[in-house]
C-alpha cells in the first residue's frame, strides 16, 4: 500500500486547519493543503521534467510550506531527501550527491551554503528553488516556477511497488563513519500510520501539536508529526 492510499484516512473535512506557521500565521486548511500538494506535484513534472523514481532535497528550517514540498513531490512520483539546515557546505554536498538529488528546495536564511553545494552536486541554478515569496541573487521561489491551476492525481503504485518503492531518503548522523542513506518506502511509512491509529491516540481534532524536532529529521517528517495530522488531524504548528 502506497502513502497516497491512505492519505485521509479519518475523512479529515476539507475546512479544517491543519498547518499553521507559529511565526507569520499563514495556515492551511485540509482542502487547501491537499490542492497545493497535486498543483506542486504538476509543476514539477511540467516545468523541471521531474520523473518517477527522481530524488528532490529539502533545506530548510520548520515552516509552514514543508508539508507540502514534501508530500508534493511523493505525489509526483519521487522520492524525498531531507538535509538539516545546520549543515554546511560539505556536508550538504555529500548528501546531495549520495542521494543523487536533481532538485533542492531551500530556506532562504540557508541559501548561502545551498548554492555553493548545488554547484559540487551539478544541481543547475533553474532546478534550486526558494521556500517563500522572494527571489534571491537570481534564485526563485518554487511558487512562481512550479505552481500554476493544474493539479495531477498521485502517482499510483500496486502493493508489490509500494513495498520496494523508496518514499524518503534520511541520513545517518555519521558517528561511525560516513553518514548513511536509509531508504524508508511506502510501506515502511504505512505500517507505522498503522501502528499509530491502532493505538489508543489522545490527540483529536482539537489538539495542537508544536513540533520540537527538525522535520528533516527521520522521526519528525515522516512518523510523528505528520502521521499524528493525517491519522488524528490535529493541528500543527511550525516553529
Amino acid at each position: 500500500m502506497a502513502i497516497q492510499t491512505v492519505f485521509n484516512p479519518n475523512k479529515i473535512p476539507d475546512e479544517k486547519v491543519i498547518f499553521v506557521d507559529g511565526v507569520t500565521g499563514r495556515s492551511y486548511t485540509f482542502g487547501e493543503f491537499k490542492h497545493e500538494t497535486k498543483k506542486f506535484a504538476a509543476g514539477l513534472q511540467d516545468k523541471l521534467e521531474f520523473k518517477r523514481g527522481d530524488v528532490l532535497a529539502i533545506f530548510s528550517t520548520n515552516q509552514v510550506d514543508y508539508p507540502i514540498v514534501l508530500f508534493g513531490t511523493i505525489a509526483a512520483g519521487g522520492k524525498v531527501t531531507t538535509a538539516n539546515p545546520i549543515y554546511e557546505t560539505t556536508k550538504l554536498s555529500y548528501q546531495l550527491i549520495d542521494s543523487g538529488a536533481s532538485v533542492l528546495i531551500v530556506h532562504p536564511e540557508v541559501l548561502e551554503a545551498a548554492i555553493e553545494a548545488s554547484i559540487d552536486a551539478k544541481i543547475p541554478a533553474s532546478r534550486v528553488l526558494l521556500f517563500g515569496d522572494k527571489e534571491i541573487k537570481g534564485y526563485k521561489p518554487y511558487r512562481s516556477v512550479l505552481i500554476t491551476d493544474r493539479v495531477i492525481e498521485p502517482i499510483y503504485y500496486t502493493p508489490e511497488e509500494a513495498k520496494s518503492t523508496t518514499a524518503y531518503l534520511f541520513y545517518s548522523s555519521g558517528t561511525t563513519g560516513k553518514r548513511k542513506g536509509i531508504k524508508i518506502t511506502h510501506t515502511n511509512i504505512v505500517v507505522r500510520w498503522a501502528q499509530e491509529n491502532s493505538m489508543d491516540c489522545k490527540l483529536g481534532p482539537h489538539s495542537i501539536i508544536m513540533p520540537i524536532l527538525q522535520l528533516c529529521n527521520g522521526w519528525g517528517s515522516s512518523i510523528l508529526h505528520y502521521v499524528l495530522i493525517l491519522v488524528c488531524y490535529s493541528l500543527l504548528v511550525t516553529i
